[in-house]
């Protein structure tokens, strides 16, 4: 009996034993807490970015309300409302920068929810000539979009209408369509820059696709394709807009044409 109440004993033992080892293991093998990477150039990188983000918003956000006589001849209201078609186009990329954020701030973390962290290209998410050229171009070009909207004030809208006056002062001495080489410059520098194969959009990419990451240089032409495009369409604005300018304020007009370059002073 002594014994048989002994062996229960060491049985019990036992059996306490292997559950604390077993949960030893457990807690020894549970994932790390999902804790962002404290280091100044993850958060200085991401810092910056939230600021570009912003001002990027700010240069597809019309600064005035539609004008109440619209222009007859715009060719590029044909394709829609342009402030809904902007609100559009700028959402999903608000989201995408901000996604590209959170991959900058947990990097260690990614597989929790990126699908293929595998594709990404560490470089996009450290200080790198990428990261470093995408910020130039939206506080410099991005900054001259914005100086432009405060400059015209109630005459910059988004739809084309006859202005009060014609600026020829300040940038507009220099150069025509400031706010056109600036949105131009930060749009094309976004899709370069966010809308990489390399980038946050990789994690997204179905099985079907993945294989698209393995051709060389396709994000790269996928950008020009978007760049010349998107540039079509400007230009179809910009020839709609000095039509209009010129039966505006004639010989006026005529001489600043003449006087400044379009898009870049003394150069284009």
């Amino acid at each position: 009996m002594l014994y048989s109440t002994n062996k229960q004993i060491h049985r019990g033992s036992l059996s306490s034993t292997l559950i604390l080892k077993s949960l030893s293991r457990i807690v020894t093998t549970q994932p790390k807490p999902f804790a962002m990477e404290v280091d100044l150039p993850r958060i200085s990188l991401a810092f910056t970015l939230m600021v570009a983000t912003y001002v990027s918003f700010l240069c597809y956000t019309p600064p005035t309300p539609p004008p109440s006589k619209p222009h007859p001849k715009d060719r590029l209201a044909t394709f829609g409302d342009l402030t809904s078609r902007t609100k559009r186009r700028t959402f999903p990329r608000m989201l995408l920068a901000a996604y590209h954020i959170t991959l900058i701030l947990f990097p260690t973390h990614r597989e929790k929810f990126c699908f293929h962290p595998e594709l990404l290209n560490e470089k996009l998410f450290t200080w790198s000539w990428r990261t470093i050229t995408y910020l130039l171009v939206v506080f410099t070009l991005g900054i001259t979009r914005l100086y432009a909207y405060s400059y015209l004030g109630k005459n910059f809208t988004f739809r084309l209408a006859a202005p009060t006056k014609l600026e020829t002062t300040g940038i507009y001495k220099y150069v025509q369509h400031p706010s056109y080489t600036g949105l131009l410059a930060v749009s094309s520098a976004s899709t370069f820059f966010l809308e990489r194969l390399d980038g946050g959009v990789a994690c997204f990419l179905p099985g079907w696709l993945l294989w698209t990451t393995r051709i060389r240089g396709l994000s790269e032409m996928g950008w020009v394709i978007v760049t010349v495009i998107t540039a079509g369409f400007f230009w179809l604005r910009v020839v709609d807009e000095e039509e209009m300018l010129k039966k505006e304020f004639g010989r006026e007009w005529e001489v600043w044409h003449g006087k400044t370059k379009r898009f870049i002073p003394g150069v284009i």
